[in-house]
């Protein structure tokens, strides 16, 4: 059984995000974004196909998805919660699984937003990316931590997005920030999506102090050669192993390439299932 924590599916508002643009595609390669270099585009993307993308989950032996919404200002993706409780909800097989996502611009409407997407929509947990908001915000700003009280009752994971992708600078991606989060808000579990690449010993230093942080290292752990992975495998080897989640961040790169890369983490078996599906549902309560 394997439960991909993090995919934007070829479904509705989806397909108009930024991730679905023919991105790599130039010539020069040297013109290349990083994550192209050794990218496949599967056939769901290139379609924009959702039956080719369940087929894909088939064929990479994933059973299950969380479908983790955005709310970015930068242009890179606004979609709204309603398309993902649609598919959570229309989907016969009951394989997916959704986050809303939540704009921090104003805190009252975020606070809103996410009730909402909970109480009435029935979605799984809420996910927020405070740096690619109007105005790019820290994750500890204050205007976060009023969000954050406000859907402390809820008692749902809030997914946040932390890497050098996210936000104007480096500082928008600084573990400390995660930090400050885990320890004044320690009854919410903190997903950090993109586990804060490039600053792989501090956010795992976090998680060693926290136990309400998850990190979901997805393509900067499992893309072979990836600068600094090792450091999140070694750390999911031995104390973090019920707190790693495996996810794909689909379509970024293709589902099959994520569960292949990490099978070659060479984790233990009991290790390797936590994380691929077991840490996923104990997190959810599924």
């Amino acid at each position: 059984m394997i439960f991909d924590f993090r995919v934007r599916p070829p479904y509705r508002g989806f397909c108009d995000t930024g991730l679905y643009s023919p991105w790599g595609m130039e010539a020069d390669s040297r013109q290349w974004p990083a994550l192209s270099f050794g990218r496949v585009v599967p056939p769901s993307v290139l379609e924009h196909s959702m039956d080719h993308f369940v087929s894909e989950m088939d064929s990479a032996g994933i059973d299950r998805a969380l479908v983790m919404g955005r709310k970015a200002a930068d242009g890179s993706g606004w979609v709204e919660n309603t398309d993902i409780a649609e598919l959570v909800r229309e989907d016969p097989k009951r394989r997916f699984e959704g986050f809303a996502a939540i704009d921090v611009t104003d805190a009252d409407r975020a606070i809103e937003d996410g009730r909402h997407a909970i109480e009435e929509l029935g979605l799984t947990g809420i996910a927020m990316e405070p740096a690619l908001a109007k105005v790019p915000t820290h994750v500890d700003d204050e205007s976060v931590h009023r969000i954050l009280d406000g859907l402390a009752s809820l008692k749902v994971p809030i997914a946040i997005t932390s890497s050098i992708m996210i936000g104007p600078d480096l500082s928008y991606s600084d573990p400390n920030r995660i930090m400050h989060l885990a320890d004044r808000h320690p009854d919410i579990n903190f997903v950090v999506v993109h586990a804060s690449w490039p600053f792989v010993q501090e956010i795992v230093a976090v998680a060693f102090r926290y136990r309400n942080v998850y990190l979901v290292p997805d393509f900067y752990g499992y893309i072979e050669d990836f600068p600094f992975s090792e450091g999140y495998r070694s750390a999911t080897a031995m104390f973090l192993r019920h707190r790693v989640l495996f996810a794909s961040s689909y379509p970024v790169r293709p589902l099959a390439e994520a569960v292949e890369g990490m099978h070659k983490w060479q984790l233990s078996d009991e290790v390797l299932e936590m994380v691929l599906e077991r840490n996923a549902r104990e997190l959810l309560q599924l």
